[in-house]
């Protein structure tokens, strides 16, 4: 890999680790988990505040373990698998069951946000599948495993996807998310409502995903400091669900958008013609 593609790669890795840590992190502090985790149900469950912090405490260890490079491709299966379990078994259920309003859109913005820290935590598995945690075979990673990481990038392309869309269905409330000191919000949030929709398009139909995924992860980071930034100074509680985040949120995403880029090849390997060696064959 070349080494500004390595480097790039570590980079994602980071944002993703920095971006669970802190969602851990709430966790821990407050006892409390993230909606888009576990939502509000009507009925008290016992353990809850419990649950939330042995929760926050894998999700700082994964965090640290990926930002550290230790274990992190277990740790990052391990990550998926709860936060997998977490979307199946309350998520859904809740947008299914409870939601009045899951009709709409909007009311599965929390499943969606936890579809992508999910697939952005099987995309760093997937990112060691080559490097130097490769060495570690004492992991004995199934073939069932090795075909569920590809889906990471389809996960977290699905919700930047439907991300998009909900930029033309629900003007009113995005826009003034824009900084007052940019001109045309409207115009803006129309953009990034095309950006988006084609961003995660192109990832999972596999159209120039790197350079596609590397705008996206621009964007997406830039969104860090121009929106999330300040609105978690201006509003800075630490209770999960608020606009901090949000902000860690918007940090992990940016880092799966990265990562997804530094993992894809520059363009496709042509398939084996008669008469070829497989030693000859380059990417075309």
């Amino acid at each position: 890999m070349p080494p500004v593609m390595n480097n790039i790669m570590k980079g994602s890795r980071t944002l993703y680790g920095v971006g669970i840590a802190g969602l851990g992190l709430q966790h821990l502090l407050s006892g409390r988990f993230l909606p888009a985790l576990f939502p509000a149900w009507p009925a008290p469950i016992p353990g809850l505040s419990l649950g939330a912090r042995i929760v926050g405490a894998v999700l700082v260890v994964a965090g640290i373990a990926i930002i550290l490079n230790r274990k992190a491709r277990a740790l990052s299966l391990v990550l998926s698998g709860l936060l997998l379990a977490l979307l199946c078994f309350s998520s859904i259920p809740y947008e299914l069951l409870l939601d009045p309003y899951n009709n709409h859109v909007g009311s599965w913005t929390n499943v969606l946000t936890n579809l992508a820290l999910a697939g952005g935590a099987l995309s760093i598995a997937g990112s060691y599948h080559e490097d130097s945690e490769a060495k570690h075979k004492r992991l004995n990673i199934t073939t069932l495993t090795n075909k569920v990481i590809p889906l990471g990038r389809i996960f977290f392309s699905i919700t930047v996807l439907v991300f998009g869309v909900t930029h033309f269905l629900y003007v009113q409330y995005v826009a003034p998310l824009v900084p007052r000191w940019i001109p045309f919000p409207i115009f803006w949030t129309y953009f990034a409502g095309v950006a988006l929709i084609g961003a995660g398009s192109a990832i999972i139909l596999g159209r120039k995903r790197r350079e596609v995924a590397f705008l996206l992860g621009t964007m997406l980071f830039l969104w860090v400091f121009l929106v999330h930034l300040p609105s978690a100074i201006a509003h800075p509680s630490p209770v999960p669900g608020g606009a901090i985040s949000s902000l860690l949120e918007a940090v992990a995403y940016s880092g799966t958008a990265f990562l997804i880029a530094a993992t894809s090849p520059a363009k496709h390997t042509r398939a084996f013609a008669p008469g070829d060696h497989p030693q000859r064959v380059h990417l075309s």
